[in-house]
């Protein structure tokens, strides 16, 4: 064909199997089981997810720290790096809570139909990065769009990682 579009980023596509895609899987899995087995998820939900409430006092704690542990004020480190750990296990959770069973298991079959292939065209220290990214980078934009709309509501679920793949699979798609 003379008029196609050759790509011009290419990653050798390795036939290993996708470990950390069926990580992603157990990592829903295991965040649902952990949700269904305490009695009420939503209360579950509300006090280990993105809950709008505490983390604009989360941010607001990072925002003061930050200055001051580049300041060098005795102790803010410890306190900044306490408060980033925090902001990462909620991220964490956030990422991979799901309200019921036919929620969990709908995630479960997207995180592997597009990691598994996108694993397989990055490499492992690609697809995890990528990984980490999206669980990441997407949540003080939903603090900053919340808190410009007001209003107290808990978010969770996979929504930025399966676009975020779902985004990797159309830029390095499958040959």
């Amino acid at each position: 064909m003379t008029g196609s579009i050759a790509p011009k980023i290419k990653f050798e596509q390795k036939q290993a199997p996708p470990v950390l895609s069926f990580m992603l899987v157990l990592l829903c899995a295991i965040v649902y089981i952990q949700s269904a087995t305490v009695g009420s998820t939503q209360q579950w939900l509300i006090s280990h997810c993105f809950a709008i409430g505490p983390m604009k006092e989360l941010f607001a704690n990072l925002q003061a720290l930050l200055p001051a542990t580049l300041g060098g004020r005795a102790g803010a480190m410890d306190l900044l790096i306490k408060s980033i750990t925090e902001f990462c296990t909620v991220a964490f959770y956030a990422t991979f809570a799901s309200a019921d069973k036919t929620w969990a298991m709908g995630n479960c079959y997207f995180l592997y139909v597009f990691g598994a292939g996108n694993e397989q065209r990055l490499g492992p220290p690609r697809y995890l990065l990528l990984i980490l990214f999206s669980m990441l980078v997407p949540w003080p934009f939903v603090l900053f769009e919340a808190g410009r709309i007001g209003g107290e509501a808990v978010y969770f679920g996979p929504f930025f990682l399966l676009c975020t793949l779902l985004g990797a699979t159309f830029v390095f798609p499958p040959e």
